[in-house]
């Protein structure tokens, strides 16, 4: 067939090729049973559970499981670390705890046990932990993370991350003292702001040995205490036992809001016992002048220095004026013969001049 007789089916299928249905793309997602356990056991004591993990893509997936660490950073910034079994101290991390029971199919990478889900497919995953007699009493942390992987039979069956992965937190609760200890650190705002936002910036500290929900707002006081803005700045976050967790942005103001005002932080969280809330309040004083203010400021300081700067020339031409007039009268003088002008400062008296008579 010659190519010319293609020419008149080309729009046709240009059309069956735009409109014929993409193939499908390959979905992976992990699914859990349960986000998060809570226990509450003696020192020296132990609990189990069992989360699900379910495969709710379209194709088969290798799932990576492990046990880490919850470590908290200055700032409140969460990272999370595998124990290391060869250098583990006297009192290791909640991680070292526990135990999983994968399936009997399951395999190992190193020390990093896998599964191989099918699409659909779910499988349990039993847990149990026993906490060292020398624990301390308070909220200790770790999970229980899922991720997806590959396997390359290339190199050895070596595995590698692909992004994604979903955890199942562990809280334990170790019995004895409960200390609720927290405090409000290093507050800090502006203390003169000119633009329509104030910016802030503040951590709040837990010293004592259990995770806290905080809730926190910044309000904006003028005189009076008349509240002029405010905003939430932090909603039922946990601070975690012995962390900071610092928070900060820029409160907007609106409206005529200036001269001296005050910023107030306030923390709320609930006690241990759920009957009571607790309020932790730090202030700063706040001077706002509105931009248009600084540029009236800013035109009038303006206007002044121009004025200033005509009356200094107007005074040195005047001085000029004079300095020419009197050098003027001096040439005249000299011109007629005249002496020299009398002297407008007087000196010391001649001696020879001066009346010795008694």
């Amino acid at each position: 067939m010659r190519r010319g007789r293609w020419r008149p089916l080309a729009p046709i299928l240009l059309a069956a090729a735009l409109l014929a249905p993409a193939p499908a793309a390959a979905q992976r997602t992990i699914a859990l049973s349960a986000l998060s356990f809570r226990f509450d056991v003696e020192a020296g004591g132990s609990g189990e559970g069992e989360v699900v993990v379910m495969n709710e893509g379209s194709e088969p997936m290798t799932v990576l499981v492990y046990v880490a660490d919850q470590e908290v950073g200055e700032t409140g910034e969460l990272t999370f670390t595998t124990p290391d079994r060869e250098s583990m101290t006297a009192f290791a991390g909640p991680a070292s705890w526990v135990r999983l029971e994968l399936p009997k199919r399951a395999k190992a990478v190193g020390n990093t046990p896998y599964m191989e889900l099918e699409a659909g497919e779910k499988v349990p995953v039993k847990f149990r932990f026993e906490v060292p007699p020398n624990t301390p009493p308070g909220d200790h942390n770790s999970v229980i993370f899922f991720e997806m992987a590959s396997l390359d039979p290339v190199a050895g069956g070596s595995i590698s991350r692909v992004s994604g992965r979903i955890g199942t937190r562990l809280k334990t609760r170790v019995r004895g003292e409960v200390v609720e200890r927290l405090s409000i650190g290093s507050f800090t705002t502006d203390a003169l702001v000119t633009g329509d936002n104030l910016p802030y910036s503040f951590a709040v500290r837990n010293t004592g040995n259990i995770d806290k929900r905080v809730r926190a707002a910044l309000i904006l006081s003028g005189p009076g205490g008349v509240e002029r803005a405010g905003s939430s700045v932090m909603t039922e976050t946990t601070v975690y036992a012995g962390t900071d967790l610092s928070g900060g942005g820029r409160l907007d103001l609106e409206g005529d809001v200036v001269g001296k005002h005050v910023a107030r932080l306030v923390v709320e969280y609930r006690t241990e016992d759920g009957g009571s809330t607790e309020s932790i309040v730090e202030e700063r004083a706040v001077w706002i002048v509105p931009a248009w203010a600084i540029g009236a400021a800013a035109g009038a300081a303006g206007l002044m220095a121009l004025w200033l700067l005509w009356r200094l020339a107007v005074f040195a031409a005047r001085r000029r004026a004079r300095a020419e007039g009197s050098r003027g009268r001096d040439r005249m003088r000299r011109e007629r013969g005249d002496g020299p002008p009398p002297s407008d400062s007087a000196g010391p008296p001649d001696e020879r001049s001066v009346d010795r008579t008694a």
